[in-house]
């Protein structure tokens, strides 16, 4: 998988993320959950990357994003979350970072479920980018 990909998402989610007032526990990053204070997992899921050309690879993947809201507390804050997150990603249409131009393919989210006492929803944003080999 391409570095720029990954940076391209990570640096666009991390660059708008401040808005959406939220705990992030992001990759390779310590993070205590603080009980009572919502936060959001984010995990990148790449595929193998394809061979398109004899210069150029195709990658996808998946950006997950996990909401976690207080149990008995956080079924309505995580949709409106969740909503706000999707429509700011779909809005992105497509972003270039280190000369890999990624596309958003698809934003869309699972139902809500309970897990160690937080009420969870998973957000999934669906990728694709051509990436030069050099």
């Amino acid at each position: 998988m391409s570095i720029a990909v990954d940076q391209s998402l990570l640096h666009k989610f991390i660059s708008i993320f401040s808005s959406f007032s939220i705990d992030v526990a992001a990759e390779n990053a310590n993070y205590t959950p603080v009980e009572g204070t919502a936060y959001a997992e984010v995990r990148l899921l790449p595929n193998p990357e394809q061979s398109y050309s004899a210069e150029t690879s195709r990658a996808t993947g998946m950006f997950r994003i996990t909401l976690n809201y207080p149990l008995h507390a956080g079924a309505v804050e995580a949709k409106i979350k969740a909503e706000e997150i999707m429509t700011a990603y779909s809005a992105l249409g497509c972003m270039t970072y280190d000369g890999a131009r990624v596309t958003i393919v698809d934003v869309h989210r699972q139902g809500g479920f309970v897990l160690d006492g937080w009420y969870k929803m998973t957000i999934s944003i669906n990728y694709s980018a051509f990436i030069s080999r050099r």
